[in-house]
């Protein structure tokens, strides 16, 4: 997992940082604070990983798999497919 390798983990942080500083803006407010505190917290975590318990780096892992359900409810784009060029009247 990238979170624990002391390779990937900066590289995929600021992958996902830059992630959120290009689509933030189709979030919506829950959705955006929460994948960026997400985020911090992996730095942090990474930062830390050595005092941190197995029931933090537990609740971590499901904060990241939340976040991406938040994601998916959270982004306000036009919906894609046949639905969304038929016009309304037909």
């Amino acid at each position: 997992m990238a979170m624990d390798d002391p390779k990937k983990g900066p590289e995929t942080a600021a992958r996902c940082q830059q992630w959120w500083y290009d689509h933030c803006l189709y979030l919506d407010a829950r959705s955006r604070k929460e994948f960026i505190e997400c985020v911090r917290d992996t730095v942090v975590f990474r930062m830390t990983g050595e005092s941190q318990n197995a029931a933090e780096k537990i609740a971590l892992l499901k904060r990241l798999k939340n976040v991406l359900r938040l994601l998916e409810e959270g982004v306000h784009l036009p919906p894609v497919g046949e639905a969304a060029i038929r016009p309304k009247d037909a």
